[in-house]
C-alpha cells in the first residue's frame, strides 16, 4: 500500500484483492496485458474513450427522440458532411493533445520501458504508473 491509503482493514483488504486480481502476475486473474494501455502509450494514442463519449453526445444533441425518417435522414447527411470535413482538416494538421496529458504519457513510457528492461518489477510499474496518473 503507498502513503495516500488509509491503513483500515477494508482498504487493506481492497488492496490485496487488486494485487490478486490484476497485478502479481504469478496468480492474477486478469493478466496485465488484457487490461493495461502500453500499446496505447507506445503508440501515442488516447488512454480513454473520451472521444467516443464526445461523439455520442453530440449525436445525442442533434437527434430528436423519435425523428421523422426524413428528418433522420437530413441529419445523417449532415453529420457525414460535417465528418468528412473534420476529417480532412485533421489530415492538414494533427489536434494538439493537452500538455498535462503529453507530460503523463511521456512518464508512462518512461515506466514501460524501465519494466521491459527489468528496471522495476510489475508491481513497482503498477504503483509508479498510479502515482503518474493524475486523478481527481
Amino acid at each position: 500500500m503507498n502513503k495516500s491509503t488509509p491503513h483500515h482493514h477494508s482498504s487493506v483488504k481492497f488492496n490485496d484483492h487488486l494485487l490478486s486480481t490484476y497485478v502479481d502476475s504469478s496468480s492474477c486473474r486478469y493478466p496485465i496485458h488484457l487490461w493495461n494501455v502500453n500499446d496505447t502509450v507506445v503508440n501515442n494514442l488516447p488512454r480513454t474513450n473520451n472521444h467516443a463519449e464526445g461523439y455520442n453526445s453530440r449525436l445525442g444533441t442533434l437527434f430528436l427522440t423519435h425523428p421523422h425518417i426524413f428528418r433522420f435522414i437530413e441529419l445523417l447527411r449532415d453529420e457525414h458532411i460535417f465528418q468528412h470535413h473534420h476529417s480532412a482538416q485533421s489530415k492538414i494538421h494533427a489536434l494538439k493533445r493537452v500538455t498535462l496529458s503529453e507530460d503523463t504519457n511521456a512518464q508512462l513510457l518512461v515506466l514501460l520501458n524501465q519494466h521491459s528492461n527489468g528496471q522495476i518489477t510489475d508491481l513497482q510499474l503498477a504503483i509508479q504508473c498510479g502515482e503518474a496518473v493524475k486523478t481527481k
